[in-house]
């Protein structure tokens, strides 16, 4: 199932089902993607397949880079406010800048990692990248430098595809195999989804429901 991930700046994270996001008409105001505290701000949000060793890289403003897998984001509800995954340090607080989405442990060699900061543009392949196992990330640069960007280059276009193609495949096979072991945890999951629907007042902005148009609500729900 294709989740979406939230990133803030201070360092939360929600993971969502993205069966959970309605389909909006052009005219709907939209639905909640994540509650903010004062001050803080979405630096990232998108939809992510639900890979094998999918991850998150994300900058951090002191220098640090940050890894982690989508497995250890526990799945919340669309509008909560996320799990922390930044200590909370008042001084000189840390505080997420960029980020990306890969795979780096199936890709490897055919991606290139690339970092834009004040003084350099850092490349790192693939399968060179560091690890992370502390808390706050892994010190890249010097906390002077002003980290601006973060993405990846494809160095081997067909093996990539391949890649992709085989992380597909192993995605199917994993969900035929658990729709066989727990054959009602789908309908689990649809409740969950239904009880956690937006309601008419989130898709259409209304304020009084006798203003509600049914032809306006049909085109904006469907």
């Amino acid at each position: 199932m294709e989740e979406v991930v939230t990133v803030t700046k201070f360092g939360l994270i929600l993971k969502y089902a993205k069966a959970e996001l309605p389909v909006l008409g052009l005219k709907a105001v939209g639905v909640k993607n994540i509650s903010l505290k004062p001050g803080d701000e979405v630096i990232m949000s998108l939809p992510v397949p639900n890979y094998y060793k999918e991850e998150l890289i994300l900058l951090i403003n002191r220098g640090l880079v940050k890894r982690i897998p989508l497995k250890n984001i526990v799945r919340g509800k669309r509008g909560n406010r996320g799990t922390p995954f930044l200590k909370n340090v008042k001084s000189n607080p840390y505080y997420f800048v960029k980020g990306i989405e890969t795979n780096l442990s199936k890709l490897k060699n055919l991606v290139e990692v690339n970092i834009l900061t004040s003084t350099k543009l850092l490349k790192i392949n693939g399968d060179e990248f560091p690890k992370d196992t502390f808390e706050n990330g892994i010190q890249m640069f010097d906390q002077s430098e002003t980290i601006y960007d973060i993405f990846t280059n494809v160095l081997d276009d067909k093996e990539y595809s391949k890649s992709i193609t085989e992380l597909s495949k192993d995605l199917s096979k994993s969900l035929e195999e658990k729709k066989a072991q727990h054959p009602n945890s789908l309908i689990d999951e649809l409740g969950d989804i239904v009880e956690q629907q937006t309601s008419i007042y989130d898709i259409l902005g209304e304020t009084d429901l006798n203003q509600v148009d049914d032809e306006k609500l049909k085109e904006d729900l469907f």
